[in-house]
């Protein structure tokens, strides 16, 4: 059984497809909830699938609870407990679109994304900074700041750059390394140049472009976008380790697997 406190929001789909790929019987129960919901009643034992949680906080609620077996939740906190386990972030709902060949994409880079009031993290106004300093240099390009968060494009229209984007533009969220970006460019096959990400399973042999400083874009952006073989290259290395770390088939085995060593299958 799925009990979804998430409304049908925020990962709902990248959940639910999840949940279809693990080994479920009928004594096990499936709960989509945000980190500061409280664990509904069970009938049987249940996994959390927990969102959210950006400031990566231990809560003793997810450990303690009698009736929880296991939770996997986005941004695992530096606290660690056996009974936590990291769930990549995913893709946000809606967002869909059918597959574009990569040498008939339009733009050779995008990024969309908030810009914060100041003061805030530097990193936005370093990536515009440097965004300004590149210019059009020859390369079509989507780029856009907004402010406040979810006050861009819909969705459909986000998915539809990413996808028709060589080269995904993915810096770390406010209060965290990890940002929803980073999957969904994966999900959409294309190159990410990013920061470094923390040490989880999921991101081991993740094969972004690394970036300490969004003032270094001049130099590294484009010489990778001159480089047809890199561009290939990533481009496929970046499709592999989507299917083999982060769909929903991979992560749903992955769980299967997490169940199976504490001896609940």
């Amino acid at each position: 059984m799925i009990i979804d406190q998430l409304e049908g929001k925020w990962e709902y789909d990248y959940f639910a497809l999840i949940s279809k790929h693990i080994n479920i019987t009928n004594d096990l129960d499936v709960v989509f909830m945000k980190w500061d919901q409280e664990i509904p009643q069970t009938k049987n034992k249940c996994i959390l699938f927990v969102t959210s949680d950006e400031h990566h906080r231990y809560h003793e609620k997810f450990t303690n609870h009698p009736n929880v077996l296991l939770t996997f939740r986005n941004y695992l906190p530096e606290q660690q407990h056996p009974k936590v386990k990291a769930l990549p972030l995913g893709y946000l709902q809606g967002f869909e679109h059918e597959d574009v060949e990569f040498d008939q994409r339009v733009y050779d880079y995008g990024f969309s994304g908030t810009l914060p009031d100041p003061p805030c993290e530097a990193t936005r106004y370093h990536l515009r900074q440097s965004l300004e300093t590149l210019g059009n240099a020859n390369y079509e390009r989507f780029v856009l700041f907004y402010r406040d968060w979810g006050k861009g494009m819909e969705m459909s229209e986000y998915a539809q750059v990413m996808y028709n984007s060589k080269v995904a533009l993915c810096p770390k969220g406010y209060t965290s390394s990890e940002t929803f970006r980073y999957f969904e460019a994966a999900k959409a096959g294309c190159v990410i140049i990013s920061e470094p990400k923390p040490d989880v399973w999921f991101y081991n042999g993740s094969p972004h472009i690394e970036i300490e400083d969004w003032r270094q874009l001049p130099d590294i952006l484009p010489s990778t976008l001159e480089n047809e073989d890199l561009l290939s290259r990533h481009h496929n290395l970046t499709k592999k380790w989507w299917e083999e770390k982060c769909s929903p088939k991979s992560v749903g085995n992955y769980i299967t697997k997490e169940l199976n060593a504490i001896g609940y299958y």
